[in-house]
């Protein structure tokens, strides 16, 4: 196999970039490389604020991604015959990233481009964002050689909106994160008779945060007394005042930061059911995650969502129990009260987990990787 460099500019997906070249190196690939901020890249700020959206903070990830790009330029004079990149920093607001590209198929004639779309529009975009988004990529089209997305709803998507050929497009599953030494053991919490909510990420408007509060608002005194919910992870300063007005429910316990992974899986070890109200992804490693910590779920009904639970055998038995109308609290609400009443097959569903976890491996998504190199280089 040629030289593959797979690179994550921004460092946003590193924990899963790491598990997908542990795979590919160890299973597949011998002359592969990994970079990505604080692994042989620049890193301008340490890693609990690289979701921030700080105007400074910005500024200095925008100084540091052209750093790196410099800095990659001089690791393609090595030959590298695949560049994988996993995220274009700068094409939601810009388009110098096709000069970039430009500029590296000239100092490596025979280099292949692979880019994974983790996400088909970047989150939040208004109309005439979108419109700007597609010319850009349009334009950022004709040098790259070959995408990478998730799910078949991301590939008809990804081809239908932006005009690309289907057979430029590859599915490469996500593999489920494997949280770092933590026991997801579930705590002793018998003496309790609360049932334990947890949402946890980066919020903003798309994953629905303000839905869930919205859904717990709606809840029955007699419902209320019954849950602990936490809402966790780093969230714009204004997004959380607007969501802190928006709970009356007096149950919502709220944690406004970047948590290390061992204070997430105290969390997760206490919950009972995850909570998953997105409006709008590709592909969730949220999700992938908490179908890998042996939890009950409930997720809005968007197609990514749809297609990951229903799995390989495309098994539908226990939608009821899974998903909400997207978008809609008041589906939420019922829902809720329907887990709090233990009126689902939790049994089943936490087989039907465990089942999805052993189908999203890194071992499966290496091995689709390793087809798309192939397939650029013939």
């Amino acid at each position: 196999m040629n030289k593959v460099l797979m690179v994550d500019i921004t460092g946003r997906t590193q924990s899963y970039d790491e598990m997908l070249f542990s795979s590919l190196r160890d299973n597949h690939l011998q002359d592969v490389t990994f970079l990505s901020p604080k692994q042989g890249l620049i890193s301008l700020l340490p890693r609990k604020y690289r979701s921030s959206l700080h105007p400074f903070k910005r500024i200095i990830k925008m100084i540091e991604c052209f750093a790196n790009y410099i800095l990659i330029s001089f690791k393609l004079l090595s030959k590298t015959d695949v560049l994988h990149l996993q995220w274009l920093p700068f094409i939601e607001i810009s388009g110098v990233e096709y000069y970039i590209l430009f500029i590296y198929k000239h100092l490596s004639s025979k280099l292949k481009i692979v880019l994974t779309v983790h996400n088909i529009y970047p989150h939040d975009l208004n109309e005439k964002d979108v419109i700007n988004y597609r010319k850009r990529f349009a334009k950022i089209n004709r040098i790259v050689d070959a995408y990478i997305v998730h799910t078949v709803n991301s590939k008809s998507e990804l081809s239908v909106d932006f005009n690309i050929d289907k057979n430029k497009i590859h599915i490469c599953p996500h593999g489920v994160f494997m949280p770092l030494d933590i026991n997801m053991s579930r705590q002793n919490t018998e003496k309790s008779d609360k049932f334990h909510i947890l949402m946890f990420g980066v919020h903003s408007y798309y994953k629905g945060t303000d839905i869930l509060v919205e859904a717990i608002n709606k809840l029955t005194d007699d419902f209320r007394m019954k849950v602990d919910v936490h809402i966790v992870g780093l969230m714009d300063k204004d997004y959380y005042n607007s969501l802190k007005k928006l709970d009356n429910s007096e149950v919502i316990d709220w944690k406004n930061y970047y948590l290390s992974d061992e204070e997430l899986g105290e969390e997760i070890s206490r919950c009972d059911i995850i909570v998953l109200p997105y409006r709008k992804i590709s592909q969730s490693g949220v999700l992938l995650m908490a179908i890998n910590c042996s939890r009950l779920i409930i997720c809005s009904d968007i197609p990514s969502f749809k297609e990951t639970l229903h799995g390989s055998d495309n098994d539908c038995s226990y939608d009821q129990d899974l998903f909400f109308k997207s978008g809609d609290s008041d589906s939420l609400c019922t829902l809720l009260e329907k887990h709090i009443k233990r009126q689902v097959s939790i049994n089943e569903i936490l087989k039907r987990m465990a089942k999805l976890a052993k189908e999203n491996t890194w071992e499966k998504s290496a091995e689709k990787t390793v087809e798309v190199y192939r397939r650029v280089l013939c």
